[in-house]
């Protein structure tokens, strides 16, 4: 699954758009298995695991992720993939967020 990131920036803060940007990229590079919240920490300017967190929890209201299995490592499910849906269909839903349709 090709992503073309940069339509996302629009709808996502910095450093949403930088821990989203990571995630996207770990799991495509590792067959879709989702970053910890240290390698979050390692690879993003986040600074602890509680903004790690916080910024999850964006991501999550926001709709990127579809869930988060809070007691697993591994726990993030990223909307968009080929493993959830469509990139096409999360751009769709952002956009009728950002105008109120949804």
């Amino acid at each position: 699954m090709q992503y073309n990131l940069d339509e996302f920036k629009q709808y996502l803060t910095v450093r949403e758009f930088q821990v989203f940007e990571f995630i996207v990229r770990h799991m495509a590079q590792s067959g879709g298995t989702s970053p910890t919240i240290n390698e979050i920490i390692n690879n993003t300017d986040t600074t602890s695991s509680s903004v790690a967190r916080y910024y999850l929890e964006r991501l999550e209201a926001k709709g990127l992720i579809l869930s988060r299995e809070k007691r697993l490592a591994r726990g993030i499910q990223l909307l968009g993939g080929s493993w959830v849906y469509s990139a096409d269909d999360v751009l769709y839903y952002l956009r009728q967020k950002a105008r109120g349709g949804v």
